[in-house]
């Protein structure tokens, strides 16, 4: 449940983060490219802090992924015989 809303919280950052920083490059530029160029570069280093910050903030460093896989894949092989 919190690794969705960690996935959220990083989707709406990018989004906002993309935006404001495109919507800055055009108000002082007023160049169609460099504003493109601005949210795609904005949009990934939004998202790449924001999903630091989720995980900081919602604790999910301390989730160990292997362990999770290996009892989906228990609970596979069960149900698949």
């Amino acid at each position: 449940m919190q690794v969705r809303q960690g996935a959220t919280i990083a989707t709406v950052g990018a989004l906002t983060g993309g935006v404001a920083t495109a919507a800055l490059s055009y108000r002082y530029s007023k160049n169609g490219v460099g504003m493109v160029a601005a949210l795609v570069g904005g949009t990934v280093f939004s998202w790449a802090i924001a999903e630091e910050g989720a995980n900081l903030g919602l604790g999910l460093y301390k989730f160990n992924c292997m362990d999770t896989n290996l009892k989906f894949l228990d609970w596979w092989q069960q149900k698949h015989p």
